[in-house]
């Protein structure tokens, strides 16, 4: 019979620790470069608004950008709905493009607007309130699977939003959202095709974010050194510390544990924060069961190539290592793991 008390395991912990990491953030050089090119499309609002599109896989640090942008907007907080942002679900359409970012400006939309009254009042709105930016996250729940009427509604909407209220639209999502830019859809008449095209010409360049790769080891150094700075300030303020992030071997092991996406790594170095008390050390045993939690609980960090070849980058030898490195790295660059060697 183990002897444990259950009761212990339910009383409220602070873990204020934690809480300072999830607060914390830092910028890393494709944050930056991305957030300067969202600049400029607001700096267009009002003036020759444009759509741009930020894409890339999940974890690749879209949210995390987006916010920024967002709370950068919203630091003066006398000036209300200066970022609108609203992220869509499954098969939402014109109407419900209109209708999300209403919600997202605190406006109950009544039941019996149509599309071209959600539109008015949000012309209404962004004029009182001279918004400068809508973002609208995970557009590809827009995006139907087959083109076609569809297809035309959404280009549409984004076509009407961006001219009528003369502000610019950031449009966030994983690859396939780039398609509504790039007019790559294969559509089925020549009515979609025009409707695409005219989002294209009011488009701005997209923002393509991509994996860290190992061997741009000046970027993986410095976002493990953001971390790393983070964590000297959880050792002075709570006494928690943490193996040496700047090492070589953990750069290698973080980095295949992640593939080098940072939307992978906060989630490990949380749950790792998790498992220790003041005074203790995260070590790469600590950081081994952060990792199998993170990909026992998430089916999305399940895809990784270590989770589905059942190997902890944290524990396991230099060969199995070198194996998934080979491996990540040549779906990284479309090329065979013979030739990524």
């Amino acid at each position: 019979m183990v002897d444990i008390n259950l009761q212990e395991l339910f009383k409220p912990s602070t873990n204020e620790h934690v809480k300072f990491f999830k607060d914390k953030h830092f910028l890393y050089p494709q944050m930056t470069e991305a957030i300067k090119h969202i600049a400029q499309v607001v700096q267009l609002s009002h003036v020759n608004a444009k759509i741009v599109a930020m894409v890339g896989e999940a974890g690749v640090g879209k949210s995390a950008i987006s916010k920024e942008v967002k709370k950068l907007l919203s630091s003066d907080s006398s000036l209300k709905h200066q970022c609108v942002y609203t992220e869509l679900v499954s098969r939402t359409y014109g109407k419900g493009i209109y209708d999300s970012l209403l919600k997202a400006m605190d406006i109950r939309v009544p039941a019996s607007y149509k599309e071209e009254d959600s539109l008015n009042h949000l012309c209404r709105l962004t004029k009182k309130y001279g918004t400068r930016l809508f973002i609208i996250d995970e557009v590809q729940h827009a995006l139907p699977h087959n083109a076609g009427a569809k297809t035309m509604e959404v280009a549409n909407a984004l076509k009407l939003l961006k001219d009528r209220t003369n502000v610019s639209i950031l449009l966030v999502g994983l690859n396939s959202v780039k398609s509504l830019i790039t007019n790559q859809f294969h559509v089925r008449n020549s009515n979609d095709k025009k409707a695409e095209k005219q989002v294209g010409r009011r488009s701005y360049a997209t923002i393509q974010l991509r994996p860290v790769g190992l061997y741009k080891k000046s970027q993986l150094h410095q976002i493990l050194n953001g971390f790393s700075i983070l964590f000297a300030e959880i050792k002075n303020k709570f006494d928690v510390s943490i193996i040496d992030l700047n090492d070589t071997e953990f750069a290698n092991r973080m980095w295949v544990a992640s593939e080098g996406l940072i939307g992978y790594m906060a989630p490990i170095f949380e749950n790792a924060l998790l498992q220790v008390k003041p005074g203790e050390q995260i070590t790469y045993e600590t950081l081994a069961k952060a990792y199998e939690t993170c990909n026992t609980n998430d089916e999305e960090s399940a895809s990784l190539f270590a989770a589905e070849m059942g190997v902890n980058p944290f524990t396991c030898n230099e060969k199995e290592l070198n194996q998934l490195k080979k491996v990540i790295r040549a779906n990284q660059i479309g090329v065979s793991t013979e030739d990524a060697a």
